[in-house]
């Protein structure tokens, strides 16, 4: 009996020479150890299973508020390039004014190089 644990060891001693237990008995308690062993590891299973849907739903709240920082990033981006491009045209603007202004200018001198030909 030296692979037998001491509970598996006392039921087959008392099985032993008991007319009053059926032998199908004795002879089902090796099955029911392997079962409440398999009860034990599904109990160690479904622990790490949690554990690791844990880590899973916390590391999911991580990326989610990692997404919504980079949202916001890419809407402060969104916004800069707004105002850029609100400036461009600004820009733009003045450009086409000091182009008018340079034609008048530009008029302005052949109109008094014309009048310094004449006189």
């Amino acid at each position: 009996m030296s692979g037998r644990t001491q509970s598996e060891s006392g039921l087959l001693r008392v099985c032993v020479g008991q007319p009053s237990i059926p032998s199908t008995y004795c002879a089902l308690y090796p099955l029911a150890e392997v079962i409440l062993g398999m009860e034990g590891a599904l109990r160690r299973l479904l622990t790490t299973a949690e554990t690791k849907t844990s880590m899973a739903t916390e590391s999911l709240n991580v990326l989610s508020l990692k997404s919504g920082q980079l949202k916001a990033n890419v809407a402060k981006v969104e916004l800069k390039c707004l105002k850029l491009e609100s400036k461009l045209i600004l820009v733009e603007q003045l450009a086409l004014k000091f182009d008018k202004e340079a034609k008048i200018v530009k008029e302005t001198l052949v109109a008094f190089e014309h009048s310094m030909l004449i006189s």
